[in-house]
């Protein structure tokens, strides 16, 4: 990796990202691999890229700090920063809705072993 220069692993990533090899999680997980990689996955192009390529509406919180961003918008220094960040809100809210799911699932699950034991039993 150390042979390659920057210009080239951006150019790397951001063709991934086009031909929608790499998303957002993806791009998250190269970060592990070493610093140099994770700066390079945290420049702005990339998550710019993702976000037009994905062209949705993400909110953070439903609380006043609302944000929305939408693809052309202006962009801030920090917005790198905020993609990232409005990426990763979204793969927790996906998580979290999955393991309600599950729960509501096994709860049920149970009630209805319970329920139609009960019912089973009064059965002549």
């Amino acid at each position: 990796m150390g042979c390659l220069p920057d210009e080239l692993w951006t150019k790397i990533l951001g063709l991934g990202i086009e031909k929608e090899v790499l998303d957002y999680r993806d791009l998250c997980s190269l970060a592990f691999v070493c610093r140099r990689i994770k700066q390079i996955s945290y420049f702005d192009r990339m998550w710019r890229s993702l976000w037009e390529r994905d062209q949705v509406k993400l909110s953070v919180g439903s609380s006043s700090r609302n944000l929305v961003v939408e693809p052309g918008m202006a962009r801030k220094e920090n917005d790198a920063k905020a993609f990232r960040d409005l990426y990763r809100i979204r793969f927790e809210e996906v998580r979290a809705a999955k393991r309600t799911a599950k729960r509501r699932n096994v709860l049920r699950a149970g009630s209805r072993k319970i329920f139609g034991d009960v019912l089973h039993s009064h059965v002549p």
